[in-house]
C-alpha cells in the first residue's frame, strides 16, 4: 500500500498527526507525555493558514510551562502572605494579626511593596499578585482559627479592603514595567 502517492509504506497508527497543521516525527507509543510533546512539532507559521496558526480553542495546551521567575514570585508571595498572618499570631499568643498595630504598619506596607515588585516583573495579569497574597493570608487565618467562625463574611470584607493598597501598587508596578519595556526596546 502506498502512502499519498509515494513509494513509502503507510506509517504505523501512532505516527499519524493528531492535530491539523502538525508534523509528527516517528516516536514509539506509550513513552509518556514528554515523548508526545517532543513528537509534535508545529509547522512554520508562513506555510499554514491563519486559522491554524491562531487557534484559541486549543486553550494553550501546547504552550510551555510558566517561567521560573513567575513560579518564584508565587512562592515568595504565598510565603509572605502566610508569614504576614502567622508571625503576629505567634507573637501575640494566638490573636489575629490585625489585632496588633504591626499588621497595619509593617505587614501591609511590605506586602504592597512586594506586590509592586511582582507587578513590575510580571506585567500581564498583574491582579494575580495581590490575589495570591489575599488567598495565602485568608487560608492561613482559617487554618489557625480552626474553621470559618461566625464572622466569616466580615473577614472576607476586611481582607478585601486590606488588599486595596496591594492592588494599587501591583497595577502601578505593572504600568511602570510596561513603560520601562517600551523605552528599552
Amino acid at each position: 500500500m502506498h502512502y499519498r502517492g509515494t513509494a513509502r509504506k503507510r506509517p504505523p497508527r501512532h505516527e499519524h498527526a493528531l492535530l491539523k497543521g502538525s508534523h509528527v516525527t516517528s516516536s514509539p507509543p506509550n513513552r509518556g507525555f514528554e515523548s508526545i510533546r517532543t513528537a509534535i512539532r508545529p509547522r512554520a507559521a508562513h506555510t499554514m493558514p491563519h486559522s491554524q496558526t491562531h487557534n484559541p480553542a486549543i486553550g494553550g495546551m501546547l504552550q510551555t510551562a510558566k517561567p521560573t521567575f513567575e513560579v518564584s514570585l508565587y512562592a515568595l508571595l504565598i510565603g509572605l502572605g502566610m508569614a504576614a498572618w502567622l508571625v503576629p499570631w505567634l507573637l501575640l499568643g494566638g490573636k489575629e494579626a490585625w489585632d496588633h498595630w504591626s499588621y497595619f504598619f509593617v505587614s501591609l506596607p511590605i506586602m504592597a511593596v512586594i506586590s509592586a515588585f511582582a507587578g513590575f516583573r510580571a506585567k500581564s495579569r498583574w491582579w494575580r499578585w495581590p490575589l495570591t497574597l489575599l488567598v495565602a493570608q485568608y487560608v492561613t487565618s482559617l487554618a489557625l482559627a480552626g474553621g470559618l467562625g461566625n464572622l466569616f463574611p466580615l473577614g472576607i470584607v476586611a481582607f478585601a479592603i486590606f488588599t486595596v493598597p496591594m492592588v494599587i501598587t501591583a497595577w502601578v508596578g505593572a504600568f511602570l514595567g510596561r513603560r520601562n519595556e517600551r523605552h528599552t526596546s
